[in-house]
């Protein structure tokens, strides 16, 4: 048995995502057309005093269970291009809305594990208001185990695309996968949220820009824009784990993760 390299997963991922970077980006943006039409037809209302645009509280919500479907459609061209190939934009978007409802519960059961275990760091958040040091602790207590639960569970969407194993066993089948690799697929997850802190800090810049300039809509679009981004980044990181778990840890050939799709 081979093991998770962090290197090779994000090397793997970056290289996947340039190369099919227009059809990857496509498939973001059809899935999040319902985000997109949103955003820029009933934006949030403009804050007086500082003149900044607030997010349409819908599409954000909207916007939140998009992801996971994006994921679902990019996971066959991830691992069409890890034997070597490529997939269809149709064959790709038909593959990850075939699997819409499952994909939908698998990661609505995700967050409440990973909103469970981060309990204590919502407690924390609202207990600093008046104790600093007793809402810093809870709130460190609760990132740890709502962390845990992100990599424990952050395959299950590849799997339930994959192996169709099930609601329930798609969680049970990522923990299993995820075992022995955690702190290794947690330092490719800790990169990944590092880049979407660097673009966080770009969009604060945007944000400020755009209130100088008075141009709201720049604001609305580099949002979108950033939300449609990562989002696909993230989906060929997720898709790109799962291949490296399945390949490494239990041997299996490339083309046999395709054969389900056949």
């Amino acid at each position: 048995m081979q093991k998770f390299q962090v290197g090779e997963a994000l090397s793997k991922t970056f290289a996947i995502f340039f190369k099919s970077f227009p059809k990857i980006i496509g498939l973001a943006i059809v899935v999040y057309s319902p985000y997109i039409a949103i955003q820029l037809t009933m934006p949030g209302a403009v804050d007086p005093e500082t003149g900044i645009q607030a997010t349409n509280r819908l599409g954000a919500f909207l916007g939140f269970f998009l992801g996971p479907i994006v994921t679902a459609a990019v996971t066959y061209e991830v691992l069409q291009r890890m034997r070597g190939q490529t997939a269809s934009f149709s064959d790709c978007l038909s593959t990850g809305f075939s699997r819409l409802f499952p994909v939908l519960l698998v990661n609505m059961l995700m967050i409440l594990a990973i909103g469970v275990g981060s309990v204590f760091a919502i407690l924390g958040i609202v207990m600093m208001t008046q104790n600093p040091w007793v809402g810093l602790l809870m709130l460190v207590a609760g990132i740890i185990p709502g962390i845990y639960f992100a990599v424990m569970l952050c395959v299950a969407i590849p799997v339930c695309v994959v192996e169709r194993p099930g609601i329930i066993a798609s969680l049970d089948r990522s923990s299993e996968l995820t075992k022995g690799s955690r702190w290794g697929i947690f330092g490719a997850l800790l990169v990944f949220g590092a880049l979407y802190f660097l673009l966080f800090i770009v969009l604060v810049g945007v944000v400020l820009a755009g209130v100088a300039s008075d141009s709201a809509t720049l604001v609305v679009i580099f949002t979108i824009a950033v939300t449609i981004v990562m989002s696909a980044l993230q989906a060929v990181l997720m898709a790109t784990i799962y291949h490296e778990l399945r390949t490494k840890k239990e041997g299996a050939a490339s083309d046999d993760l395709v054969n389900v799709f056949a």
